[in-house]
């Protein structure tokens, strides 16, 4: 039997109450390669835990003017990328998206 594979992961949360900085975690490197490209985002070293399984993720820290903006930026991304949009978890006060991707992007297609 195969065994499935891991969903992907996406956090956003307030690095600091109160402050316009947040912290953004992805399990996907092409949502990592966008984020990187972002001006004042900053990529923190990780030291990928023994039960992790060989699993990676990124972790940046980044500049929002609000907490929407940030949602609102974020949740294009994921959206693009074929991923939900992120939802409030109340107990560890950030947003997330946990799920499969489709695989490809969600692209505009032409009419003929």
């Amino acid at each position: 039997m195969k065994q499935l594979e891991h969903p992907h992961e996406h956090y956003l949360f307030q690095w600091e109450y109160g402050s316009n900085t947040y912290g953004v975690f992805t399990t996907d490197v092409e949502i990592a390669k966008i984020i990187r490209r972002r001006k004042e985002t900053d990529e923190m070293d990780v030291i990928f835990p023994v039960g992790f399984q060989g699993r990676r993720f990124w972790l940046f820290k980044t500049q929002y003017k609000t907490y929407q903006s940030a949602r609102k930026s974020f949740n294009r991304i994921l959206i693009e990328h074929s991923y939900r949009k992120l939802k409030y978890n109340r107990v560890n006060n950030e947003y997330e998206s946990i799920s499969y991707t489709n695989c490809t992007p969600i692209k505009q297609s032409e009419v003929l």
